[in-house]
């Protein structure tokens, strides 16, 4: 019933906006949504991935989710457009994860304002619509599911066609404030991302495509030093035998109120019934205690009628030892003290081998399935499989 009950409340949502706009105002309402069930099984312990079957048993909420998109037009080439996602592993309760107007400057060229979707990944306008692509799940590693995947903002986006060359490109300014770290701390940590700078593009030629971007902002991590810098960690910089000036170098190297950045590229070659994709980022909040995350994959897919059949491996790591902040100290004592904060805040990773099935049985309807077998460099190897319908409207 209290599923039911967010639905509701989510159509009632979207009644208000809709109502509060001129009769003439054309508006269009599309919905989407994934139901599935999984498991893991480990040899040693559950490795912990972000919003996948961390609870022992089948698991039926943990990638299930529901999505509503309205897009109303508010006068000639300027549209409204809300998303609400309601999300399993949040007890479906709905958020407003995208609102903007946006504004047509010509066929090839729109400006939006408002609460935008940040390009992490070539698919990052979609990753939430499962029926749209191919895999089970898109590759975990890579997709992680950021809070600050989207932000508040303002974006240009132009595309321009050359014979059989097409590219697209996006500029965004935008702001954060959310919590971050919540695989680390329950509920998280409080963050900002100030002056959020992010540039990408996706070129393609006949069968083939390439993409790549850039992400930097501001980080003020105050919450996250106050949590790292624990009383117990003062009192053990006290106690390190370093003089005052290392024991401040100390605190300024680890610190997360600093510099962040995201990048990522990737390439797609498409050949007949097959399908090749290759994905990879790198980020984090530089020269602190926050160790630079790697994440990849590499898939290849083939259609068979209305089957369609993916491999792919994906890895996310981090070196904890090897944080740019820890490396600039100079005490061997508090280096020793670093390491162990370092590995508290950070995840050392996995890698996982998947191979998921398609099947498409109605017009705007997947059955998807698969089976994944990987090792967490913590917590040793698991298992696991889903099987679920990822749906549009």
């Amino acid at each position: 019933m209290k599923f039911v009950s967010h639905v509701t409340s989510c159509c009632s949502f979207l009644l208000l906006i809709t109502a509060s706009m001129s009769i003439q105002a054309e508006v269009e309402i599309h919905g989407f949504g994934s139901f599935r069930v999984g498991a893991i099984s480990a040899t040693i312990e559950n490795p912990n991935i972000v919003e996948l079957y961390q609870q022992s048993g089948l698991n039926w909420r943990d990638e299930s989710l529901f999505g509503l998109q309205t897009n109303i037009d508010l006068a000639e080439s300027l549209s409204f457009n809300t998303q609400l996602i309601g999300k399993g592993f949040n007890d479906f309760d709905p958020e407003v994860t995208l609102a903007f107007v946006k504004y047509q400057l010509s066929p090839d060229q729109q400006l939006r304002f408002g609460r935008l979707s940040m390009p992490f990944f070539s698919q990052s306008d979609v990753q939430y619509v499962g029926y749209t692509h191919d895999y089970s799940r898109l590759p975990k590693a890579t997709y992680w599911r950021f809070e600050f995947e989207t932000a508040d903002g303002i974006s240009y986006e132009a595309k321009h066609t050359l014979g059989d060359f097409n590219a697209k490109y996006t500029l965004i300014w935008a702001e954060f404030k959310g919590e971050v770290f919540k695989n680390v701390v329950p509920g998280g940590l409080e963050i900002e991302l100030n002056a959020m700078r992010s540039m990408s593009a996706a070129v393609g030629y006949k069968n083939f495509d390439v993409y790549a971007g850039l992400l930097e902002a501001d980080a003020n991590g105050k919450n996250l030093d106050n949590y790292i810098f624990s009383p117990a960690v003062q009192l053990a910089v006290a106690n390190s035998g370093a003089d005052l000036a290392g024991q401040q170098q100390f605190f300024d190297e680890l610190s997360l109120t600093k510099a962040a950045s995201y990048q990522f590229w990737g390439a797609r070659w498409r050949y007949g019934d097959w399908k090749l994709e290759y994905e990879r980022a790198i980020y984090g909040v530089l020269n602190s205690v926050d160790a630079l995350t790697y994440t990849q994959y590499l898939a290849v897919s083939r259609r068979l009628d209305n089957f369609i059949f993916t491999l792919h491996r994906e890895k996310y790591r981090q070196n904890a030892y090897g944080a740019a902040g820890i490396t600039q100290l100079s005490s061997t004592s508090l280096i020793k003290i670093a390491q162990q904060i370092s590995v508290g805040v950070n995840e050392p990773g996995y890698a996982m081998n998947v191979l998921s099935m398609r099947y498409d049985f109605a017009s705007n309807m997947a059955l998807k399935a698969d089976y994944f077998r990987g090792s967490s460099y913590n917590n040793g190897p698991f298992t696991g499989f889903s099987i679920g319908v990822d749906f549009v409207f």
